[in-house]
């Protein structure tokens, strides 16, 4: 995964959760307590291709990483070295010096340090106005090392960000190990970024390293294609607003997910759609958790991500709200359209589905009480008229079957939300009474 966005403001937030400890220290990731092998010595590495690839060159395992920042940072320098220019595709030379100064800092030094140094960077240049950072998710799946991770960003922000600060930050507190990037947009020579449409290519640049680097053409192929999907997509769901047509399913991504809930953008309706969505699909998980019986373990963590997704969206409506645009058109804005994924689709669709069975079932069970209780009242000269006389038959049937209306509105449910509708009902009391009929016919045969 790969999606830069450019920011002008939260920067100082956002290192903070970049650099949440517990994130941070996975239990592969615990080896703080030894002292790098390599005190007080420095490196410099050069070569035309790859700065990753070449024999010997090894970075350490810690999970925090900082980019074209002095050494007391984080007790280590890596940086571009300054007579060198940055690097061109196939043209030039690229050469990083990578400076451990004295023994190896504990991570919670190092989080402070930078937090700090990185906070005072980011406030001083959102006085100054205009876009302060760029954010980035570096991820590439599967098993990968810290150490190799680390390597193939250090490429990455060779590659794209050469002369420009930035924090690596990895974490393992998901399924797959991933780096959060954060560049700031003012250069060791004072200058503001302007990638121009190379920030447009950043995504490929970052498949196409981690495709070489992890020696996995698939990668690169993968994003690719899944690229083209989406922009598949996008076709259709732009059609879809104008044709005021229900959103089509969208492949999923993790960032469509991820940004629900860890972003607040409430002028976004792409971002309002989706948590739109997400809340419906929660309260349908939980109406299918009541009605299946589960943990109540399980009901109360959806019943937590119901209540945090309210909250945003309510946030949202009334933040929307609040803008005022001019404009001659003093209509309120229309609501987003729900924005749903193909997970979520089926998982809607299973919850239907299963919520429907189970509703049949529990209604079918009240109403075989209510069968058996109506059946009482049926004597056997009744059953031999209601044998003998259609009319008197069909007026008991719908009675019967009034009668089954009424359990359901008793017990609260509605029948359109079963497999159950006004004829099956009907046929449910027909098929009680032809069978009460049969055992009687049957006792007054055995009688005589």
């Amino acid at each position: 995964m790969n999606k830069t966005t450019v920011y002008k403001s939260g920067g100082t937030e956002h290192v903070a959760y970049m650099t949440r400890e517990e994130a941070l220290r996975a239990p592969v990731l615990e080896r703080e307590g030894r002292e790098h092998e390599r005190e007080g010595r420095g490196r410099v590495h050069e070569r035309g291709g790859s700065p990753v690839e070449e024999p010997g060159r090894r970075f350490d395992d810690s999970p925090l990483l900082v980019w074209n920042m002095p050494a007391f940072v984080t007790g280590e320098e890596l940086t571009l070295e300054e007579d060198t220019p940055g690097r061109r595709k196939g043209k030039g030379q690229a050469r990083v010096r990578h400076e451990i100064t004295g023994q190896r800092m504990p991570l919670r030094e190092k989080i402070e340090n930078v937090r700090a140094y990185v906070g005072g960077k980011l406030e001083l240049e959102e006085s100054l106005g205009g876009p302060t950072h760029h954010r980035t998710v570096l991820t590439v799946g599967g098993s990968a090392s810290v150490e190799a991770l680390k390597a193939a960003v250090i490429e990455y922000l060779l590659e794209n960000y050469p002369r420009y600060l930035a924090v690596v930050a990895i974490h393992r507190d998901t399924k797959y190990l991933h780096a959060h990037v954060l560049v700031l947009t003012r250069g060791t020579d004072g200058r503001r970024l302007d990638l121009g449409q190379r920030f447009f290519k950043l995504d490929e640049s970052w498949m196409s390293i981690a495709s070489r680097h992890f020696k996995d053409p698939d990668i690169y192929k993968t994003h690719f294609l899944q690229k083209a999907e989406t922009k598949a997509w996008k076709e259709r769901y732009a059609e879809a607003l104008r044709g005021g047509k229900p959103v089509p399913p969208k492949p999923d991504r993790h960032r469509d997910h991820w940004e629900v809930w860890h972003s607040f953008r409430p002028h976004d309706d792409f971002w309002v759609g989706r948590v739109r969505h997400c809340l419906k699909v929660r309260l349908m998980r939980l109406e299918y958790q009541s009605e299946a019986g589960r943990p109540p373990a399980e009901s109360a963590q959806t019943r937590g991500e119901v209540a945090v997704l309210k909250e945003k969206y309510e946030a949202a409506a009334k933040r929307r709200s609040a803008r005022r645009v001019p404009s001659r058109d003093k209509s309120p804005r229309p609501t987003p359209r729900e924005v749903p994924t193909v997970s979520e689709s089926r998982e809607i669709t299973y919850y239907a589905r299963e919520l429907k069975r189970l509703r049949t079932e529990r209604l079918q069970s009240h109403f075989a009480v209510a069968v058996e209780e109506y059946k009482i009242g049926l004597s056997p000269v009744e059953l031999r008229h209601l044998s003998r006389n259609p009319e008197a038959y069909d007026a008991r049937a719908r009675d019967l079957a009034a009668r089954l209306h009424a359990v359901a509105a008793e017990k609260g449910v509605d029948l359109k939300r079963t497999s159950l509708d006004a004829d099956a009902v009907l046929e449910i009391a027909r098929a009680a009474l032809d069978g009460e009929i049969a055992r009687d016919y049957e006792r007054r045969g055995a009688h005589l």
